[in-house]
């Protein structure tokens, strides 16, 4: 090292520090001593990579110093490695009566029924956030029509889609309404021009059950309807929340259906679609995921899946023939800016650093109609990005990608899951994704002894598929400098004990995850839903088996 270059003062090289990635910093490190102090005492480099390694950008949240955030990032850190809870059992959840429909999205909890909307904000002892609790009342769902809702507290937004009667008569055709409205108070949204919305597709009967999956990201908020007796075909929208403009809409095409859907940053929209041949309208052909750009979508007519001449479609991701048939079902928890609303109008800053957008997990599920195993397949929204990138430069549309070239990234892994057998299609509620992080109830037969020494108990699962999950991260070790491969991802499982409630043990059917907790889920139909939560907690010893 030459005398010029140790000559330069502290302060520059912190700050050429920070613009360096976690593999150029330990390079650097490796170079001499200064390099290796600098580095090791400056509370912004540790800061920094310690959001590289978690995958997380730095924040809106001001007002606290770097130190605090670097404390409280590694307190996260360190809790979610040991798993450390700060209650030995899950503590519930105030859950009103006629609990039907739930999420979770940005901490922010929605248990809803037919006219009403309970808000719990989940209390984080590593944020310092406290529980709060309100209602919003709603008048969607009454007389046992069809509705649903998403939300997003970033935006202080609450999106309800409730169907309507287009007349009084008995065999009255339906139409919906989408509301935008704030999720702090349930008042209209101030950001929307309008704040209700028409949805008004033709249908061929009057008499409808359908399943809604509805989801906001950003401007966009999306929605797919499905037939619960496959007498309608499955009707698709998305709506841009500020102009209230229909962005794009899918009713009927003769040779595809469309089985799901996800909304993603910068104006992605996936899709999970079925080709059929043209000699037989009941044989699948194909299964793929098409991504497609909302800019290029706005129009004032049906779209169609079967138009060669697409011009919004970027790519197609194919799976191989064996999964053709079984259906193609895309999930994940939407990222947003980390904010919570307190229930009297405000939004507040819930957490100094947010997860980057190339930090969410994709998990699509195949083969889901059969009952008996079924598959899932793992990948970052990271690799959606690449193949953007990539066709996009090269000035290409509608470009096939097949599994052979984006399936094989050590990026993409694969498992097997049995069902619970029948139609199987909400298999995938029972598992949970936010970040890079995966978390699932598993089946957990209670041997004999068990059950006589009353040691009832279930299972949940949490994967992390970050790739430095197993990175020492504590002063820059060894371990920095030779990270685990990308196909190894850090599992970890522990036992949840049942409830018992009214005489009854209750067990947990599904979960949520949180930044720093986990809400467990009692489906039980005669009772109504039952909701627990459990915390993290800063661990007081560094866990043995992590960093």
């Amino acid at each position: 090292m030459s005398g010029r270059n140790l000559a330069l003062p502290d302060e520059l090289l912190v700050a050429t520090f920070l613009d360096l990635n976690i593999a150029s910093i330990t390079a650097c490190r490796q170079t001499c001593k200064r390099f290796q102090q600098i580095i090791e005492d400056s509370v912004h480099v540790q800061y920094h990579v310690e959001l590289q390694l978690a995958c997380m950008k730095n924040g809106p949240n001001s007002d606290m110093s770097t130190a605090s955030r670097h404390s409280m990032l590694r307190a996260r850190r360190r809790a979610w490695e040991a798993l450390s809870w700060s209650t030995p059992e899950p503590v519930l959840l105030p859950t009103p009566p006629g609990v039907t429909k739930w999420k979770l999205v940005g901490g922010i909890l929605c248990v809803a029924g037919s006219g009403f909307i309970q808000c719990i904000c989940l209390p984080s002892l590593i944020r310092g956030i406290e529980q709060r609790e309100w209602r919003i009342d709603h008048t969607c769902g009454e007389g046992g029509l069809n509705w649903d809702f998403c939300h997003d507290p970033s935006q202080d937004l609450l999106v309800l889609f409730g169907e309507f009667k287009l007349s009084d008569e008995e065999e009255s055709h339906s139409a919906f309404r989408v509301h935008l409205l704030t999720l702090s108070t349930g008042a209209p949204h101030p950001a929307a021009t309008s704040s209700v919305l028409l949805y008004a597709p033709e249908f061929r009967y009057w008499d409808l059950s359908v399943r809604l999956t509805l989801q906001v990201c950003g401007q966009h908020f999306g929605m797919v309807m499905e037939d619960h007796d496959c007498k309608e075909r499955p009707k698709f929208a998305v709506w841009n929340c500020v102009s209230g403009l229909k962005e794009m809409e899918i009713d009927d095409c003769s040779l595809s259906i469309l089985n799901s859907f996800l909304l993603l940053p910068d104006d992605l929209l996936l899709l999970g679609v079925e080709s059929y041949s043209q000699e037989g309208p009941d044989e699948v052909i194909e299964t793929y995921i098409g991504v497609y750009d909302l800019e290029r979508t706005a129009q004032s007519v049906p779209y169609t899946l079967d138009n060669e001449d697409d011009q919004s479609c970027i790519f197609k991701l194919r799976f191989p023939p064996k999964f053709a048939g079984g259906g193609v079902f895309i999930t994940s928890t939407p990222l947003s800016a980390d904010k919570h609303v307190t229930g009297n109008g405000s939004v507040e800053c819930a957490s100094p650093f947010v997860f980057a957008s190339e930090a969410q997990l994709i998990v699509v599920y195949l083969n889901i109609h059969w009952s008996g195993v079924a598959t899932r397949v793992f990948f970052p929204a990271a690799i959606i990005a690449k193949h953007v990138c990539s066709v996009r430069g090269s000035g290409a549309l509608g470009v096939d990608i097949p599994w052979s070239e984006w399936g094989r990234s050590s990026r993409v892994t694969m498992d097997t899951f049995r069902t619970k057998g029948g139609y199987g299609r909400n298999e995938w509620y029972r598992d949970s994704t936010l970040g890079l992080r995966f978390a699932a109830v598993l089946d957990h037969i209670l041997s004999q002894e068990e059950w006589m020494r009353l040691e009832l108990y279930g299972l949940v699962a949490v994967k992390d598929f970050n790739p430095m999950a197993h990175a020492a991260r504590s002063n820059l070790g060894e371990a920095w400098t030779r990270p685990q491969p990308e196909t190894k991802h850090w599992e970890a499982r522990f036992r949840v004990a049942w409830r018992k409630v009214d005489g009854s043990s209750r067990w947990w059917d599904s979960c949520l995850l949180d930044e720093d907790a986990i809400v467990l889920v009692s489906e039980d139909r005669s009772g109504g839903p039952l909701f627990a939560v459990m915390s993290l907690k800063e661990p007081r010893e560094e866990p043995t088996g992590g960093v």
